[in-house]
């Protein structure tokens, strides 16, 4: 479906490595949200095709009331890494998750 990017072009020169940075306010592992699971599997494959994929996302979610990020991942069986972090001078939470090829 895609060209690699990256290695080792036809030429002999050595082709860059592309990289992609998706920051958005609203969360990406949001089991209500058709557009979270449409980002994830473009950043998918545009990682199969090469690309360095991060996302940096808030904690917005779709569902008419407000829920606890660690308790959705929980309840998805998702691993993550937790960290405690000042963001401007003021403490906040930091969860890490990797998903498939995208961090």
């Amino acid at each position: 479906m895609c060209e690699r990017v990256g290695g080792t072009r036809a030429d002999g020169r050595r082709a860059t490595m592309r990289q992609i940075v998706f920051a958005s306010p609203h969360c990406l592992i949001d089991p209500s949200s058709g557009a979270a699971a449409a980002t994830w599997q473009m950043l998918e494959l545009l990682s199969g095709c090469g690309f360095s994929c991060q996302a940096f996302a808030a904690v917005r979610m779709d569902f008419g009331e407000e829920v606890c990020v660690e308790q959705v991942l929980a309840e998805l069986r998702l691993p993550y890494e937790a960290r405690s972090v000042r963001v401007g001078g003021h403490p906040a939470r930091l969860l890490l998750r990797a998903k498939g090829t995208c961090r």
